[in-house]
């Protein structure tokens, strides 16, 4: 009998894998310490097959972008994480630094892409179709966000200007969206309210996933 483990891979590895988007990255944003939840984010269940890092995997590999790449703490990055096929793992030994410094770990990887989605652990109710709306303006400006009623939402798109500058900031007492505010923009407006949703407590996790499992 296959273990959990093994029929997770098998299940991940039998995605439509086609590289339907090869000049666009994602990363995944799982190295904070996620005190508020006392538990990695990442390995919360989403449903009775699939965690919460898993579930965005299985949405980015079906949206087809060439590499998905997870930067995590310390302790994640020990665990067993063999299961998660055709990624690239980083390790954030600083989660203290926040998420700005946890995407500059991934830059080196994201720097060969003309896009990047940037997408946060805290929100797994990311989708393809909500993908496609962000990639299909990706040329208009340098980053595209989703917006539901007026109110900014993620994951975000960046372009390759976006990266280079990330890579280059030092100051890690901003953040990720003061650093955007200097580039253009682009606000998608869409009807999916989940992509306003941060899972960052138990009682948010009960409210949202409670009839999931």
């Amino acid at each position: 009998m296959l273990s959990n483990h093994s029929l997770r891979a098998r299940n991940l590895m039998s995605l439509t894998n086609s590289l339907l988007h090869t000049d666009t990255c994602c990363v995944i944003l799982s190295g904070g310490i996620s005190l508020r939840m006392n538990r990695h984010k990442a390995l919360l269940p989403f449903s009775t097959t699939e965690n919460f890092l898993e579930r965005i995997i299985s949405v980015y590999k079906n949206f087809g972008v060439a590499k998905i790449i997870v930067v995590v703490n310390e302790e994640l990055f020990k665990l067993e994480l063999n299961h998660i096929a055709s990624v690239v793992l980083i390790k954030n030994e600083f989660p203290e630094k926040g998420r700005l410094f946890s995407l500059q770990l991934a830059c080196n990887e994201m720097t060969s892409f003309k896009y990047s989605f940037v997408q946060a652990i805290d929100n797994p109710f990311v989708n393809t179709t909500l993908l496609e709306s962000l990639w299909e303006n990706r040329e208009n400006a340098n980053y595209i966000t989703p917006v539901f009623q007026n109110i900014g939402g993620h994951p975000f798109l960046i372009n390759k200007i976006v990266t280079q500058e990330l890579k280059k900031e030092n100051n890690f007492n901003k953040t990720i969206k003061e650093i955007l505010s200097a580039f253009s923009r682009i606000k998608v407006n869409t009807l999916d309210n989940a992509c306003l949703i941060n899972i960052n407590t138990t009682e948010e996790y009960e409210l949202y996933l409670h009839n999931k499992l």
